[in-house]
């Protein structure tokens, strides 16, 4: 623990640096990062994500009359592995959760996202298709009574 007494002069604020409770869960799909921040407001917490692959996470509260406890804390994340994009967020209940979701889980989600469009996507084709013939068959049976018709007109003035 780090403490700034600003010179010892009363009335002034003293700060006091606290390292706070962290605990990464590793599983396949996404790495989440918890920072156990108990007596912190949403508010006085600023997260930073950088596309150079770091996370900075501050935060400053007053503690006791003139005293402030605040932290400073930076994190890794590789560049290959996880999206910025795509990192989550959230501070509940005094624990601020950074969740990475790993890319090669989202491309499996996506993919399986995909399929099940395809799908779909091949029932709306025979629609399509069907649809398209009718319409084909339409132009063609519009066009073979438009013919009779005028050979019916050609017929009846002469």
């Amino acid at each position: 623990m780090e403490s700034n007494f600003n010179n010892g002069c009363p009335g002034e604020n003293t700060s006091i640096k606290f390292e706070p409770y962290c605990m990464l869960h590793e599983k396949e799909e996404a790495k989440v990062l918890q920072i156990h921040l108990q007596g912190f407001k949403r508010e006085q917490i600023k997260v930073q994500i950088n596309s150079f692959g770091t996370i900075t996470i501050s935060g400053k509260r007053p503690f006791d009359g003139n005293i402030w406890k605040y932290f400073h804390k930076e994190f890794d994340y590789d560049l290959g592995m996880y999206s910025q994009r795509d990192i989550e967020v959230k501070f509940e209940y005094g624990v601020l959760s950074i969740k990475m979701p790993n890319r090669k889980a989202l491309f499996t989600s996506l993919k399986k996202q995909c399929k099940s469009s395809l799908s779909s996507l091949n029932e709306s084709k025979e629609i399509l298709i069907a649809f398209t013939a009718a319409v084909f068959i339409g132009a063609i049976f519009h066009t073979q009574i438009n013919s009779v018709f005028w050979k019916i007109i050609q017929v009846f003035s002469t």
